[in-house]
């Protein structure tokens, strides 16, 4: 009897895993269907009320407007969240716990950003976090080094408290067409193995990433 329930609550927690992986898909394929400076407050809206997200301002306190908003949707592992120390044992059964999220700003009536973020959280911290951002540059992104060689794209990565994280933007005003993809590869959290590398989640960036990484670094001398 023993054995049967916990073969049950395995096959449970894989198809509510299954479940979650294509509702982060779908999440993600809509983020990707803005258009930077065409997209309307109506169309964020839209997007939150599908994936049952929120809005409000950017700033700290404020309500949304077509000023200033902030939508913003994502798939969280409640239960886990509640439950951390679940996490590292499910996962050796094959379950892996994730968290998606899409966030987009409108600024006076228009689309100026979007961001993605997926990460695999451990107890403390994570076992991968990746982050795309698409908008057009500002002051601070025209000063990376990355921006220096490529215009199109910047690359960040560095690990904090144990966790890898990657961050990858996109200029939105630029015609270059041969920029890597910002669309993220979640299949690793159906895998036995799991997700334990950025080159699973974006592995054009990671690699353009990892081609620059020389010349960066000769740049920030």
């Amino acid at each position: 009897m023993v054995v049967l329930v916990a073969a049950s609550g395995i096959v449970f927690a894989r198809c509510e895993n299954r479940t979650a992986l294509n509702r982060a898909y779908a999440l993600t394929d809509d983020a990707d269907r803005f258009q930077m400076n065409r997209s309307t407050l109506d169309d964020a809206l839209s997007f939150v009320k599908k994936h049952h997200g929120e809005a409000r301002s950017s700033k700290p306190t404020g309500g949304c407007a077509p000023t200033d908003c902030m939508a913003e949707a994502e798939i969280i592992p409640l239960f886990y969240s509640r439950h951390t120390w679940l996490i590292p044992v499910v996962k050796q059964v094959g379950v892996h716990v994730f968290n998606c999220n899409v966030t987009v700003w409108i600024k006076d009536g228009k689309l100026v950003a979007v961001e993605k973020i997926f990460f695999v959280p451990k107890a403390v911290g994570a076992d991968v976090y990746v982050a795309t951002v698409v908008s057009d540059p500002d002051e601070r992104i025209s000063r990376n080094p990355s921006y220096k060689l490529h215009p199109a794209f910047i690359t960040n990565y560095r690990e904090g408290r144990g966790t890898p994280e990657f961050t990858y933007w996109s200029n939105a005003s630029s015609a270059e067409r041969t920029v890597p993809s910002t669309r993220m590869n979640l299949d690793c959290v159906a895998t036995l193995a799991g997700c334990k590398s950025v080159a699973q989640i974006l592995p054009a960036a990671w690699g353009q990433h990892q081609a620059d990484a020389s010349r960066i670094e000769s740049l920030e001398k």
